[in-house]
């Protein structure tokens, strides 16, 4: 019996098809209690423009509580008020969506947003790709061992590993988003990121 050693893997990318968008609404006055009904202001305004154009209702928002932080300035020492208040929503990737998201941020002047994007049934997508590395070992190994006039019998030992990441190409156009920036038109906006997934396998199979 002939021991054959094969350590290879596999990479598959997904396209991300679950996307969920943070909101936050700063506003800073020298009053607490203007800054605190300048930023409920906003954030209806905020509301009010994401139903209108976008139909993102209200109740399908998160909202985190709303709060009125003090600060000083350094160049004059003078007391300063940030009302901050943050809420997201959750739906299917879209990239429609997303453009009019920042058209609608960029017409706010006190309104950011942040877009992170996922990956649904990830546990199926690395399992598909674990297949997907173990076949190459096995193809692998069956063209050594006819080489060898042999032919593989079974399996003797079998290490696998997996990890996922974006590419720096795809990191890049997520962080545009994340700005919430349209750079040169909306071609930059078009194409969803996508997640790479990657496997290896360490098989050693049995041949006669």
């Amino acid at each position: 019996m002939t021991k054959i050693n094969v350590s290879t893997g596999a990479v598959k990318e997904f396209e991300c098809d679950e996307m969920t968008v943070t909101f936050n609404v700063a506003v800073k006055e020298a009053d607490s209690g203007k800054a605190a009904a300048v930023g409920k202001e906003q954030v209806e305004k905020l509301l009010a423009a994401l139903e209108e154009k976008a139909s993102i209702k209200p109740e399908n928002m998160a909202f985190e509580d709303e709060n009125v932080v003090e600060s000083r300035f350094e160049d004059d020492n003078k007391k300063r008020f940030t009302f901050e208040k943050s809420f997201s929503f959750s739906a299917k990737a879209d990239m429609a969506v997303v453009g009019a998201l920042t058209d609608i941020v960029k017409g706010l002047k006190y309104a950011e947003y942040d877009v992170d994007f996922f990956l649904s049934e990830n546990d199926a997508k690395k399992d598909e790709v674990l297949a997907a590395a173990t076949e190459n070992s096995r193809r692998k190994a069956e063209i050594i061992a006819k080489s060898l006039g042999l032919k593989i019998t079974g399996i003797g030992k079998v290490n696998f590993g997996g990890r996922g990441s974006y590419s720096v190409q795809e990191l890049q156009q997520e962080q545009i988003m994340t700005a919430g920036v349209k750079p040169k038109g909306r071609a930059a906006l078009v194409a969803l990121p996508k997640r790479r997934i990657e496997s290896s396998v360490d098989i050693t199979w049995l041949a006669e």
